[in-house]
């Protein structure tokens, strides 16, 4: 059995809303927690949408969580893209996302988003 582990969005939101102690036991016994990015967007979804938190906090709760040592993230983007997401109020996590793609590959964005186009 490997010491890493891929942690799903209910485990993040678990910990996050409910202070589900799942998460803090893994890191507890050594593991590394493999997050994704989709997993990222996934839990920034929720929390906004459905639980109706704050940009602010979710920023500062995910960062709290994919900053650890024992964190190993998908994508070396995520914390990029969490940093754009939390300072261009008017972008979602996915079109800042989208914004430091086309800034880290030098890719054009082509979009009709007028708000995603002036912040690339």
């Amino acid at each position: 059995m490997s010491d890493t582990v891929i942690i799903d969005t209910n485990i993040i939101l678990r910990y996050f809303l409910d202070n589900n102690l799942v998460l803090e036991k893994l890191v507890k016994s050594g593991r590394t927690l493999f997050i994704t990015f989709p997993i990222i967007f996934e839990v920034v979804y929720v929390m906004e949408r459905f639980y109706k938190i704050h940009r602010e906090q979710i920023y500062e709760k995910l960062m709290s969580l994919i900053t650890r040592a024992e964190v190993e993230l998908e994508d070396k983007m995520s914390i990029s893209t969490l940093n754009k997401y939390r300072a261009f109020k008017s972008l979602s996590i996915a079109d800042a996302y989208l914004a430091e793609l086309s800034k880290y590959t030098g890719y054009e964005l082509i979009t009709f988003d007028k708000k995603l186009k002036k912040n690339v």
